[in-house]
């Protein structure tokens, strides 16, 4: 009779992800000029303690309405604005602790692509100049010296502009212009052209980072998808992590791999893609999906799915999937004054399940306990799975009545405040 085996070990847990940008306690408030009587008016909250990781080679993509406080978050992560309070760390540097020179210095390693293509470049400079200058600046030409042009002779600086022009008619290419666009003027191109010269121009230095704040959002619909497809081409090619700001759930869809829904100044869900679209737990997430449009009833029965982010990839089977979602109404009233939010859960005057701890507490950003609060009831499309703590530990929602979508009876309903 053989001995009894010994039991296999267990398997290695995987190794967690490199967390290439962190925020803790980010806050940015703006201080109100007077009123014209002389009056001191109440300070701006824009970021009001936001706790946020960014994984290398991943996209993140932070979502909500107008006034959320997404631009500022992007600016305040790459110290264009300096924030009041909190740590904003690069891999694993502190760079809110960097001086103006050395701050200079790493800014090579993130860039970042502005909502507004037209007024983020130059109208008297040239495409071309205005490419090559981030390459001469950074010394990333191509000469070999690391950008120190060798003696600092004439002829030293003149070798660093012809390879400066060289990569320029590269990168072009590399957003799809032709060479042509290098003598031409902001004004002569077409929005996604100049969109797509600010892409290029964010590549130019080979970063590690890109934050991308609304980079469609100023275009015509029929180039949005062009330059969505754009971006996610060039980070699976060249292994970018991305932040993408926007307020389009479809793109965000197809494009983001984690999704970080803001509200006045605060992350109220932070989840994985499916798991947010699938099962959204916080009111607010919800009704922003109930706002995405629906898709016409005959692409469904013909079964034209709209294209996924890359050429050849069918899109994720998302539209059934939330169609139970659009049947409900959309967000109701107004975001409240930031200069005089609400207390408690900021999202309270407008939550169909508010209740009396939701004024008086404010809940934070935590994952979802299991057995946990059940999600919205099951449909035919979609049908309800039980949660478990693998897709619960990174879905984190700031409620403390995750995933009741249902309006509370009159007699359970807080007070108005």
């Amino acid at each position: 009779m053989s001995a009894p085996s010994a039991p296999a070990p267990p398997a290695p847990a995987p190794p967690a992800p490199e967390v290439l940008l962190a925020a803790a306690g980010l806050e940015k408030r703006y201080r109100a000029r007077r009123s014209p009587f002389g009056r001191r008016r109440a300070a701006v909250t824009a970021l009001a303690g936001v706790d946020l990781e960014v994984r290398r080679g991943e996209c993140l993509a932070v979502v909500g309405e107008s006034g959320s406080g997404k631009t500022t978050l992007a600016r305040c992560l790459l110290r264009l604005v300096e924030p009041t309070a909190g740590r904003v760390s690069f891999a694993g540097e502190d760079l809110l602790a960097l001086p103006a020179g050395e701050l200079r210095r790493r800014r090579r390693r993130f860039q970042m692509i502005y909502q507004d293509p037209y007024d983020s470049l130059d109208p008297r400079q040239r495409v071309g100049a205005a490419l090559a200058e981030p390459l001469l600046l950074h010394g990333r030409e191509g000469t070999g010296d690391g950008g120190r042009g060798g003696d600092g002779g004439a002829g030293s600086w003149r070798r660093r502009r012809l390879a400066a022009g060289r990569r320029t008619v590269e990168l072009l290419a590399t957003v799809g212009l032709a060479e042509s666009a290098v003598r031409r003027y902001p004004h002569q191109l077409s929005g996604g052209q100049r969109q797509r010269v600010g892409i290029a121009r964010a590549l130019a230095v080979e970063p590690e980072l890109l934050i991308a704040d609304e980079p469609v959002s100023a275009l015509d619909v029929s180039v949005r998808s062009q330059i969505l497809n754009l971006l996610a081409e060039l980070q699976q090619r060249m292994g970018l992590t991305l932040v993408l700001i926007a307020h389009d759930l479809a793109a965000v869809e197809q494009l983001a791999d984690r999704v970080a829904v803001l509200y006045l100044g605060r992350i109220v869900e932070l989840a994985p893609r499916a798991e947010l679209f699938a099962r959204p737990l916080h009111h607010y997430t919800a009704g922003l999906l109930a706002a995405v449009p629906a898709v016409p009833a005959a692409w469904m029965q013909a079964g034209a799915a709209p294209a996924g982010p890359i050429a050849g990839e069918a899109a994720p089977p998302a539209p059934a999937a939330r169609r139970h979602f659009q049947a409900r109404p959309p967000l109701a009233g107004e975001p409240p004054n930031p200069a005089v939010p609400p207390s408690g859960c900021p999202f309270h005057p407008r939550c169909p399940a508010a209740r009396a701890r939701c004024i008086a507490e404010r809940p934070e950003l935590a994952p979802l306990p299991v057995p946990a609060t059940p999600a919205i009831q099951g449909t035919p499309e979609r049908p309800e799975t039980p949660e478990t703590p693998e897709n619960t530990a990174e879905h984190l929602v700031a409620c403390f009545f995750p995933g009741q979508q249902t309006r509370l009876p009159r007699s359970e309903a807080p007070a108005a405040p």
